[in-house]
């Protein structure tokens, strides 16, 4: 019995002092764990031409190494028309300021638009430096909105141009009619005797035109006898 708790007093001795023991010489790069970046959000202008993040190592002590991956993530902004897609390896080495930046170009263009969003983020590791972080970038816009529309009334129908410039006569006002004035009634008059042409004397007019014919019988009858005396003379 007396030998059994010897023995385990022993065991509990041995165990308080390998702790210690077992911290002190555990390795130093375990102590260098986390990458992550300074600054969770940073804004950049559309025309700053990049945009630079920090990546550090928090905990542990140096001298420590090891390698970290980080990759563009589209967000609101896209790459190839905001900014150029990055991915690649961060590597930290023993001794050094436990710092490395990412450095990602943006792309400006000229049209008007509203502040765009991107992210870059850490993952994997080696040598004992493990990330999961991300950091948001915002593109600022830069560039001057349009001017306001302005409405334009509906186009008309095709509207005929004179050829030449005509000044109008003024339209022929038409002549007032006369007024027919009211013929006046035609007065009365008494109406004229008409006075009986005398008659014509015929009757000296037939006797002038018998004697003329008597005489011309005569005339006749006289060369008639002439002509009968001067055969019955032969």
């Amino acid at each position: 019995m007396n030998t059994y708790r010897v023995t385990t007093r022993r065991a509990m001795l041995a165990l308080l002092l390998a702790v210690p023991v077992i911290m002190v010489a555990r390795p130093a790069f375990a102590q260098c764990h986390i990458a992550a970046f300074t600054d969770d959000s940073v804004s950049v202008n559309e025309n700053a031409g990049q945009v630079t993040l920090t990546v550090e190592l928090l905990g542990g002590q140096p001298p420590c190494s090891g390698t970290v991956q980080y990759q563009t993530v589209n967000g609101t902004a896209t790459a190839g028309s905001d900014y150029t897609a990055r991915q690649g390896t961060l590597s930290f080495s023993t001794g050094d300021d436990r710092r490395e930046s990412i450095s990602v170009p943006i792309i400006n263009d000229t049209a008007d638009e509203p502040d765009e969003r991107f992210t870059v983020r850490l993952s994997g590791g080696t040598g004992g430096i493990s990330a999961d972080d991300t950091a948001t970038v915002t593109i600022a816009d830069n560039d001057p909105a349009p001017p306001p529309a302005t409405s334009s009334p509906p186009p008309q129908g095709p509207t005929a141009q004179p050829s030449e410039t005509e000044t109008p006569s003024p339209a022929a006002s038409p002549s007032p009619s006369p007024t027919p004035s009211p013929s006046p009634s035609p007065t009365p008059s008494e109406t004229p005797t008409v006075q009986a042409a005398p008659a014509a004397d015929t009757g000296g007019s037939n006797t002038g035109a018998i004697a003329g014919i008597v005489a011309a019988l005569a005339v006749l009858a006289g060369v008639g006898i002439w002509l009968i005396r001067k055969r019955a003379a032969r």
